[in-house]
């Protein structure tokens, strides 16, 4: 009886071989790039909250720093002028009923600006303050309160107006939960003024919608303050 003799088609297996290897490494490199992705999207988000956290202790201590000066300046002033805050005459005498007397005074105007200080503080904490002040030349100064520079920008369409603010919006990293927008103007023309609070309402509107539940979009107009006023530094 003849035996049978196994034949093996080396060519085939070597394909099947080379087929195997080369999906294996497809998969590695695939594997590699969503590893280097992910690697990288965390370290922008480290990068970000790095960031933001340098960004906020700057500006706590820039706020303590303001706080201690203004309650330094109250705490060295003329008795008679911390009297006038209180809204006595110079030259009025404290009733008998008085038992404190001005010194008394004195000390409770102290502790409530202490107390105001803190409180506003710790506000601040929690509620982003944005000043807009519309000048007589139609630019639009705008103040979003982070320390960042002041931005500018010619009021012209209501369109525009809410365009600028929203695209500004998208520049400030993590709202705070409330933002308030202020509305001031100087010597602007009534036309100015329509446009600009036209604009404001437009971008809160767009901003809340943005926001969605993460922050609360308000606004208010304060209406005059003079153009030769700088822009209030928010403590």
């Amino acid at each position: 009886m003849k035996p049978h003799r196994l034949v093996f088609q080396l060519t085939s297996l070597l394909d099947l071989l080379l087929i195997v290897m080369f999906a294996q490494y497809l998969e590695m490199r695939v594997q590699e790039e969503e590893l280097r992705s992910t690697m990288a999207a965390e370290r922008q988000s480290l990068e970000q909250e790095l960031w933001r956290r340098s960004t906020e202790a700057t500006l706590s201590r820039q706020e303590m720093d303001r706080m201690m000066s203004l309650i330094e300046s109250v705490f060295q002033k003329d008795p008679q002028e911390l009297l006038k805050l209180l809204g006595r005459p110079q030259n009025e005498q404290p009733s008998v009923s008085d038992a404190a007397g001005p010194g008394g005074d004195l000390q409770l105007l102290r502790t409530r600006l202490v107390r105001h200080f803190q409180t506003h503080d710790e506000m601040r904490k929690r509620i982003d303050l944005w000043q807009l002040h519309l000048a007589a030349n139609g630019i639009v100064r705008v103040d979003t309160g982070r320390g960042l520079p002041t931005v500018e920008f010619r009021v012209t369409t209501a369109e525009q107006v809410a365009q600028d603010l929203f695209a500004l919006s998208k520049t400030v990293d993590q709202p705070k939960s409330l933002v308030v927008m202020l509305l001031t103007w100087g010597d602007a023309r009534f036309g100015d003024r329509q446009v600009m609070e036209q604009g404001l309402e437009l971008a809160a509107e767009r901003m809340q919608k943005d926001a969605g539940t993460r922050s609360r979009i308000e606004r208010a107009t304060l209406g005059y303050r003079s153009d030769t006023d700088r822009l209030p530094q928010v403590p």
